[in-house]
């Protein structure tokens, strides 16, 4: 009997602490004010670029005449664009054949309007691709004088 007596008081305080939070009408509200919003960094493609097209394998050496590196003015790059034809799956591949001092490349492939992916240090990244896209492919890092070869494929998606 006390169980059903408690549980009577606690719904009858329940249903009193609700009653004091009837909706309101809707001209009993203010306007909404508003609140500014701070748009995200828009992703920034070099102006200094080599175009390519998949497939392409490239050979290069840095020097000091490249870009300081977006971002990281420490460190010099070289980029490379791709613009996609198709969708399909862009691989870049970057591989150090003479370096310094034992030195390995980064590589990282931006999307136009989105996010820089990186691939592991010396080694590979792949991106979905969408039609009409450009796709940025930044060998990073690079001391002059370090010779790179970079290889780059599409794989198809298969549409199920």
């Amino acid at each position: 009997m006390r169980t059903l007596l408690r549980c009577a008081v606690f719904f009858g305080l329940l249903t009193a602490a609700c009653d004091r939070g009837r909706p309101q009408p809707l001209s009993s509200f203010a306007a909404p004010t508003s609140v500014p919003v701070t748009p995200a960094a828009p992703t920034v493609l070099s102006d200094r670029y080599t175009q390519i097209t998949p497939g392409d394998v490239l050979n290069r050496r840095v020097t000091t005449d490249d870009p300081l590196c977006v971002g990281f003015p420490e460190f010099r790059c070289q980029y490379f664009r791709i613009t996609a034809d198709n969708n399909g799956l862009l691989e870049a591949g970057v591989m150090t054949i003479r370096g310094i001092g034992g030195q390995l490349q980064d590589v990282s492939v931006l999307e136009s309007g989105g996010a820089d992916i990186w691939g592991l240090v010396g080694g590979q990244v792949s991106i979905a691709m969408t039609p009409g896209k450009i796709y940025q492919i930044t060998v990073w890092y690079a001391e002059p004088g370090v010779e790179f070869e970079l290889r780059t494929s599409i794989r198809p998606t298969v549409s199920r």
